[in-house]
């Protein structure tokens, strides 16, 4: 990551996971984005959180759309019941959009 994206902030790590912090910038507006690699916490309905890369947006919050009728509340996330606006976006590349 740090060859690639230096401006990417290294968290302090334990064990084999790691975790990076950065502002990314779009075309309306800027992310900060946390991305998480290692064995992680989850829940027994997502097992592959721990081989893929857990990527969260932190700032704006994701906002779920619970009126939405042909997609789902958070299309293309690991439903996080704790906390919505936290749901870690779907990387692992063989999802469909909206399936995630």
């Amino acid at each position: 990551m740090r060859a690639t994206r230096p401006e990417f902030e290294v968290a302090p790590s334990f064990g084999s996971r790691i975790t990076w912090f950065s502002l990314l910038i779009g075309l309306a507006r800027s992310y900060r984005i946390m991305i998480a690699y290692g064995p992680v916490p989850v829940a027994a309905d997502a097992p592959l959180l721990d081989r893929i890369p857990l990527v969260r947006i932190l700032n704006p919050r994701l906002q779920p759309r619970w009126d939405a009728e042909d997609e789902a509340p958070l299309p293309h996330v690991f439903f996080d019941r704790h906390d919505s606006s936290l749901s870690p976006l779907c990387a692992c590349g063989s999802c469909r959009p909206g399936t995630g």
